[in-house]
């Protein structure tokens, strides 16, 4: 992880959303491995990373290393650190304590890859994902609210659509990520990552469960249920889905 000073921010539009859902703070770094270098270099990095997390850390913190499986692989990072802490003021504080107790083992980050973006961003959850802390597919969709659409409207039909999968069994957890303090807009490291003005994600346990999930849509009539929710003109647009694994190496247990 390159080492990149902050403000210390994160939005979490609770004027729009209220109490509807749990709100979680994020923060993200976007790397390219260095040469001859792999993902594999980068765990045994992030194994060394949580030792020091358990002896140095005092808020909590979750990470995990993410590496493309669909997707234009040209147009994203190779691989993506990505944390989850329970309030904003813990992400902080997590981040203080790496910049002022981390700089040994921010050397061994820097020789496996290094990162061109590091970035903030609020996690809302539609409907929660039952193996979180373990292993997963995160597919992600860069997304744009049509003009005159207010986020309140944006949080009842995510409301309405949480319920709907339950109701139906939809395999999986549902997810807004929001930009945050740091994310780029335009010339951006990767549209996953702050090109939109929220992410809208859905993670499965595997490519199985991914697909018994598109199954499942079909199968319990999605497009006439998000006609309903969202309405027939949709209340926002988004991009091709793409397709992140997600491997958790570490912080809080």
């Amino acid at each position: 992880m390159k080492k990149i000073t902050l403000v210390a921010g994160f939005i979490t539009l609770m004027q729009a959303f209220g109490a509807v859902a749990q709100t979680t703070s994020s923060d993200w770094y976007a790397c390219n491995f260095n040469d001859g270098k792999t993902v594999e270099d980068l765990l045994k990095v992030s194994n060394e990373w949580n030792d020091w997390f358990d002896n140095n850390a005092t808020s909590r913190y979750t990470a995990y290393v993410m590496t493309p499986v669909l997707g234009n692989f040209a147009d994203h990072p190779e691989v993506i650190w990505m944390g989850f802490s329970p309030t904003p003021s813990e992400l902080g504080r997590t981040m203080d304590e790496w910049m002022t107790k981390g700089g040994k083992l921010q050397k061994k980050f820097d020789s496996v890859v290094s990162c061109s973006a590091h970035a903030l961003q609020g996690v809302r959850t539609i409907r929660s994902y039952e193996k979180l802390g373990e292993a997963g597919f995160v597919q992600v969709q860069s997304c744009e609210r049509k003009p005159g659409v207010s986020w309140g409207q944006v949080a009842h039909a995510d409301e309405r659509w949480g319920t709907w999968m339950e109701e139906n069994n939809i395999p999986g957890g549902y997810y807004r990520w929001w930009s945050g303090t740091g994310s780029p807009r335009g010339a951006a490291a990767d549209p996953d990552l702050g090109e939109s003005e929220f992410q809208q994600v859905w993670i499965t346990e595997s490519m199985e469960q991914r697909g018994q999930g598109i199954e499942a849509y079909r199968a319990t009539g999605a497009g006439v249920a998000s006609y309903e929710i969202f309405g027939f003109d949709s209340l926002y647009v988004c991009d091709t889905a793409r397709v992140w694994y997600a491997q958790p190496v570490g912080g809080t247990d």
